[in-house]
């Protein structure tokens, strides 16, 4: 098992020596627990940025991640991967009309990688939620 206090290097799915859990997951708080405190610390303050923006909307998770969704949609995510964590907008064009202000980082068309040693800036993360969400506003269904 990882020294809690270290920095996490390995997988998700690698930082436990009897992951995966026997136990599924079912709720964002036990999505954190199981992972080691800098990670989870890390993650956890990406989670109270992105509820910052809009605290009403629903968490729940989708396709094993952590997702907050807005008017009955997906808006934005987060996970681990092996060798980073994500920031997911998994629809529309944010990462595509932002890609100026995610220079610095690993992006996809779906996903800004990141790193706890280079968390994304608070102001960072609010601005794209609100542009997701702007998106979903003007696109609904």
């Amino acid at each position: 098992m990882v020294n809690q206090n270290e920095s996490f290097t390995g997988s998700a799915h690698s930082f436990c020596e009897d992951y995966p859990v026997k136990t599924p997951l079912k709720t964002i708080e036990d999505y954190l627990s199981s992972l080691p405190v800098p990670i989870r610390e890390t993650l956890q303050a990406l989670r109270a940025t992105i509820k910052s923006v809009v605290p009403e909307m629903e968490e729940r998770l989708s396709s094993g991640a952590p997702f907050f969704w807005y008017r009955g949609r997906r808006a934005v995510g987060f996970g681990v991967a092996k060798t980073h964590l994500s920031f997911y907008i998994m629809h529309g064009d944010v990462l595509k009309t932002h890609s100026k202000d995610l220079a610095d980082y690993d992006t996809s068309r779906t996903v800004i990688r990141f790193t706890q040693e280079k968390p994304l800036p608070t102001e960072l993360v609010q601005k794209l939620v609100r542009a997701r969400l702007e998106e979903i506003e003007l696109r609904p269904t």
